[in-house]
């Protein structure tokens, strides 16, 4: 496992690397040339201030460059939130239907646990 690790890390000083250095000589680049009172200046600012977390992939080849294996993980529970944060209820009984509705969704899929959570926050 870890000759993959170092063959990665390898393979992304090689291709990464020069893209990444590039990037950076062209962003400070154009945040020398825009008003720093302009949103985009904000964004270039903000990037660079995170820099190191950006090329942490580079010296490291445990870490994934992209983050899809956790969002499609969460995306389930993004999806269910959305659906039931905007009806009319008070703060607490909206906090304990995301929870009991995760909670439900691990323990079963059935149809019959999303109706009972429905019918409970119709009758709120």
């Amino acid at each position: 496992m870890a000759e993959l690790y170092d063959d990665r890390k390898q393979a992304r000083h090689q291709r990464s690397k020069p893209l990444i250095d590039a990037l950076r000589l062209w962003l400070e680049a154009k945040l020398a040339g825009v008003s720093a009172k302009v949103t985009i200046a904000d964004a270039i600012r903000y990037a660079l201030s995170r820099w190191d977390g950006l090329t942490r992939f580079l010296h490291d080849g445990r870490i994934e460059i992209d983050s899809n294996l956790v969002e499609r993980s969460i995306r389930p529970i993004a999806l269910r939130r959305r659906f039931l944060l905007p009806m009319t209820i008070s703060p607490y009984k909206s906090k304990l239907v995301c929870s009991r509705s995760v909670d439900t969704g691990r323990r079963s899929r059935r149809r019959s646990a999303s109706r009972r959570t429905l019918s409970w926050l119709k009758s709120a």
